[in-house]
């Protein structure tokens, strides 16, 4: 099985809080996501799937009504 990455978008505090696995096909929908989240101010990284499963979580470090989203 060949290796699988996401793009993660990760806040200031650490916190991992998006994800969306990188398929073929779709390109544009990752770069449109990927952009909203460096508009939000996230960090963005590529990462092995299996990382992103055991690292993705809400954060907790401060008080929002933020959302995690989490795309596979």
């Amino acid at each position: 099985m060949p290796d699988e990455f996401a793009y993660v978008g990760i806040k200031p505090c650490g916190c991992m809080v998006f994800a969306m696995v990188d398929t073929p096909g779709r390109e544009k929908d990752i770069a449109k996501e990927v952009a909203r989240c460096i508009r939000d101010g996230l960090k963005v990284e590529r990462l092995p799937v299996e990382r992103v499963r055991q690292e993705f979580k809400r954060c907790k470090c401060s008080i929002s009504k933020e959302t995690s989203q989490l795309s596979f």
